[in-house]
C-alpha cells in the first residue's frame, strides 16, 4: 500500500468521525432550538442512557466493547434504529438516513476487523427493510441505496485489512532487525573473547541464568506481549520462562484486562498442573474454543476468570529445548483461528531468540566476573610469604563470591587415624564449627573422595540422606543442602589432607562449567597452600632446636629482645629463668650421650608442660635452658622457677638401664636498675644460676647486686 493511499484513509476516517460527532452534536442542538417540533430532546437523552449502559457493560465484560469508538458507535446505531424515522430535524434536513448509516458501515470497515464491519452490514440493511416507509416500491429503493453505498465501505474495509497486516508485517520485520543486531553483538564479543567460548548444549546451566536474570527477561518480552495485545486484543497475553533444574514456569511478562494477574507467578511443570505446567511433559501446542469442555486451570490467574478460548504455543529451540510459553486467552468462544496459530507461533519464535540473547548475554557477564575472580584468586595466591591461615580464608571468601553457595568448609584429613579436623568455614548455618574433629565414617562420600583423591560432587543431597553420609553417620547437618561438591587439594608434603567442600541449596546447581570454576580457584589455593606450609616448615626449622623442639639460641635471643622494648616501654615487669642440668657431664659419661639427649628431650617436654602461653622456652645451649617470662615480678618469677624446678625433678626418665631422674639449678632475674639492658638480664640471670650451683644445686636463686663479682673470683 502506497503512503498516498494510507493519507487518503486517514483522511477518509476522520471524516467519518466527523460525520458521527456531527450526528452527536445534532442531537444536542435540536433539543435546544427545536424543543417542541422534534424528537432532539428524546434523541439526546436516549443516547446519554444508551451510552451510560455501554459503559457499565463494558467495565463488566471487557470483551464486549473494544474500544471508546466503538462504543460511540454502537449507542448511535442502536438509537436511530430504534428510533427509526423520528430523528432530529437538524440531522433529517441535512443528511439523508440512508447516508447516514453508510456513514456508520465506513467507520465499523475503517477498523479493518471483518467481525466487526460484517455484522454492521447486515444490520444496516435489516434496518433498510423494515423501515417505516409508505409503499413497497420506496422500501425497494432505500435498500438499493444502502447496497450502493456499501461498496465504498467495502473497499474501505479492504484498505484497512491490507494496513493492518502490512503493519503486522513491519514490526516483524523490525523485531527481526532488533534480534540480529542484538545477535551480531553477542556473536562479535565471543570473537574478541574466543578462550571463553560457551557451549551452548549446557541445558542445565541455560535454565539458571535465564532464572538468575529473569528481570532482564522480562523486559525482552514485555515489547512483544505489548505488540500481541495491540494485534489481536486478547483478554490477557503472557510469556513464560521455563526453569528446568525446579520445572516450573515463571511469569515474567503479561499484559491482561484482569487485575487477577502478577508477574512471577510459579505454575509447576507436569501433569496435573494446568495447560502451562503440562508442557514440561509434553510441549506441544494447545488451542481451544471453548475451556468448559476441559477440566484444566490456567494457573496464572489469581481468581476466578471466565476465559473461553485460550491459544497457548511453546518456545522451543534446537540447542535449548523448551524454554518458554507464550499464551493468549479471550472470553469469546472460538475466538482464535489458524491464522492466529501461525501468528502466535511466530512471536514465539521471536521470543526465543529473544531468551537466547538474554542466556548469551547473562553468560558473557559470567565469563568476565569468573575471570575477574581467576585474576583476583591468582594474585593473591601468588603472594610470597604467605599464612597458611590465610589461603584458606582467602578461598573460602573467593568461593562464596559466588551466587547460591551457602557454606565452603576446608577440613584436614589424617590418613592414619582416620581423623578430620575443620580449618576453616563460612555459611549461612554454623552445625561446623572451626576446630571441630570427626572420625569419617567409611563408605561417607567425604570418605570417598579423600581416599580416592577424587572429586565428588551430589546433585541433591536431599534424596539420598537417609542411606548416604556426608561425613559420619547420624550427622545433623542442614536439611536444606542440596547440592554438594568436594575437592581435595591433593598430594602435599604435609602429614594430612587438605580437602575443600562446598554447598549449595539448589538442586543439580553444579553445573559442569561451574565445577571446572571451583576446581581451578581449589588447585591454585592448594598451590599456594603447598608454597605456605614448606615457608612455614623452614621457618620452624630456622627458629626451633633440632633435639628438643623448643625454641633455639637466635630466636630467643630475638624475642628477649622485643620483650625488653616491650617492657621499656609500657613499663611492665619482665623476668628470665636459666637454669642447667645438675652434673649432666658425669651423667653423660656414666650412661652415654644416646640416654644424654633422652634427658634433654624429657626436660623439655615438662619445661613445655609448666610454662604459661605467654612465656618462651628455648634451649640456650648445651644443657641450658631459658625462660622468658612477660609480666611477671621477682616474686612471681621464683614461683614459676620453683614449680619448674619441683616438676624436673618428679619427672621419670625410663631408660634401658632404668628410670633415672635428673634436678636442675635455676637462677631468676628481673628487670630493673641493676639489669636494664638485654645483656644485663642475661647476666643477672646466669649469676643467680651459679649461686644456685654453689649452695647445693637442685635449688632457686633469684639475683641480687653483686652476685656476678663471685663469679669473676
Amino acid at each position: 500500500m502506497t503512503k498516498r493511499v494510507q493519507r487518503f484513509i486517514e483522511i477518509l476516517e476522520l471524516a467519518l468521525y466527523g460525520v458521527l460527532f456531527v450526528a452527536i452534536a445534532a442531537g444536542a442542538t435540536d433539543s435546544l432550538f427545536f424543543p417542541s417540533t422534534s424528537a432532539g430532546l428524546k434523541f439526546f437523552i436516549a443516547e446519554i442512557i444508551l451510552a451510560t449502559i455501554f459503559i457499565l457493560i463494558q467495565s463488566k465484560f471487557s470483551r464486549f466493547l473494544q474500544s471508546p469508538r466503538t462504543l460511540m458507535i454502537t449507542a448511535l446505531f442502536t438509537l436511530v434504529a430504534v428510533s427509526g424515522g423520528e430523528v432530529p430535524q437538524i440531522l433529517e434536513s441535512h443528511f439523508s438516513e440512508t447516508l447516514y448509516f453508510a456513514g456508520f458501515m465506513g467507520l465499523f470497515a475503517i477498523t479493518g476487523n471483518w467481525k466487526r464491519f460484517i455484522p454492521a452490514v447486515v444490520l444496516s440493511f435489516i434496518w433498510a427493510y423494515f423501515q417505516k416507509i409508505d409503499g413497497e416500491t420506496e422500501t425497494v429503493s432505500t435498500i438499493q441505496e444502502m447496497a450502493f453505498l456499501s461498496l465504498p465501505a467495502t473497499l474501505i474495509f479492504l484498505f484497512s485489512f491490507v494496513r493492518t497486516r502490512n503493519m503486522e508485517n513491519e514490526y516483524v520485520e523490525l523485531l527481526k532487525e532488533e534480534l540480529m543486531k542484538q545477535r551480531f553483538s553477542v556473536v562479535e564479543s565471543q570473537e574478541r573473547k574466543p578462550e571463553t567460548a560457551v557451549n551452548p548444549t549446557a541445558n542445565d546451566e541455560d535454565s539458571n541464568i535465564l532464572t538468575d536474570s529473569m528481570i532482564s527477561t522480562g523486559k525482552e518480552l514485555d515489547n512483544l506481549i505489548y505488540f500481541i495485545d495491540k494485534m489481536y486484543n486478547p483478554h490477557t497475553a503472557a510469556a513464560f520462562v521455563y526453569d528446568k533444574t525446579k520445572n516450573i514456569f515463571i511469569l515474567t511478562s503479561a499484559k491482561s484486562r484482569s487485575g487477577m494477574i502478577s508477574r512471577n507467578i510459579k505454575i509447576p511443570g507436569g501433569a496435573g498442573n494446568g495447560v502451562i505446567g503440562e508442557l514440561a511433559d509434553d510441549p506441544k501446542l494447545f488451542r481451544s474454543g471453548d475451556l468448559t469442555l476441559y477440566n484444566r486451570d490456567l494457573g496464572y490467574y489469581t481468581g476466578n476468570v471466565m476465559i473461553a478460548s485460550l491459544l497457548v504455543v511453546p518456545i522451543i529451540s534446537r540447542d535449548h529445548g523448551l524454554l518458554g510459553a507464550l499464551a493468549m486467552d479471550s472470553m469469546d468462544k472460538l475466538a482464535y483461528r489458524d491464522e492466529h496459530v501461525d501468528r502466535l507461533g511466530r512471536f514465539a519464535r521471536i521470543a526465543g531468540e529473544l531468551i537466547i540473547n538474554v542466556l548469551m548475554r547473562k553468560k558473557q557477564q559470567q565469563l568476565a566476573d569468573r575471570f575477574a575472580m581467576f585474576y583476583k584468586s591468582t594474585l593473591k595466591f601468588t603472594q610470597a610469604h604467605q599464612k597458611m591461615g590465610n589461603v584458606l580464608e582467602s578461598l573460602i571468601s573467593y568461593i562464596r563470591e559466588i551466587e547460591d553457595i551457602s557454606r565452603v568448609t576446608t577440613i584436614a584429613w589424617h590418613e592414619e587415624s582416620n581423623t578430620c579436623k575443620v580449618l576453616a568455614v563460612q555459611g549461612d548455618t554454623n552445625e561446623i564449627a572451626v576446630g571441630y574433629t570427626f572420625t569419617t565414617t567409611r563408605g561417607a562420600i567425604f570418605h570417598s573422595s579423600v581416599t580416592c583423591n577424587k572429586v565428588e560432587f551430589v546433585s541433591d543431597f536431599r534424596q539420598i540422606r537417609q542411606r548416604a553420609a556426608l561425613y559420619v553417620t547420624g550427622e545433623n547437618l542442614n536439611p536444606n543442602i542440596s547440592s554438594i561438591m568436594i575437592v581435595p587439594f591433593g598430594e602435599t608434603t604435609a602429614d594430612y589432607q587438605v580437602v575443600t567442600v562446598v554447598e549449595s541449596n539448589r538442586k543439580g546447581y553444579f553445573t559442569t562449567e561451574l565445577r571446572h570454576t571451583i576446581s581451578t580457584i581449589i588447585r591454585n589455593a592448594a598451590s599456594a597452600y603447598e608454597k605456605a606450609y614448606l615457608y612455614q616448615q623452614m621457618e620452624v626449622q630456622a627458629t626451633t632446636d633440632g633435639l628438643t623442639g623448643l625454641c633455639n639460641h637466635r630466636h630467643f635471643q630475638d624475642n628477649l629482645h622485643q620483650a625488653v622494648l616491650q617492657s621499656e616501654r609500657y613499663k611492665r615487669p619482665l623476668s628470665l629463668l636459666l637454669m642447667d642440668i645438675d652434673k649432666f657431664k658425669s651423667f653423660n659419661d656414666t650412661y652415654g650421650h644416646q640416654i644424654g639427649d633422652l634427658v634433654l628431650k624429657v626436660i623439655a617436654k615438662a619445661l613445655t608442660q609448666s610454662v604459661r602461653s605467654t612465656d618462651l622456652a628455648a634451649r640456650y645451649g648445651g644443657e641450658e635452658f631459658v625462660v622468658v617470662l612477660p609480666e611477671t615480678d621477682e616474686e612471681n618469677s621464683l614461683l614459676m622457677a620453683e614449680r619448674i624446678r619441683h616438676t624436673i625433678e618428679q619427672t621419670p626418665i625410663p631408660t634401658e638401664r632404668g628410670v633415672l631422674s635428673v634436678t636442675v639449678s635455676i637462677g631468676s632475674a628481673t628487670r630493673g636498675d641493676s639489669a636494664i639492658t638485654q645483656e644485663q638480664l642475661i647476666r643477672s640471670a646466669d649469676s643467680a644460676m651459679y649461686q644456685s650451683k654453689k649452695n647445693g644445686r637442685n635449688r632457686c636463686t633469684a639475683y641480687l647486686p653483686g652476685m656476678e663479682d663471685e663469679i669473676d673470683k
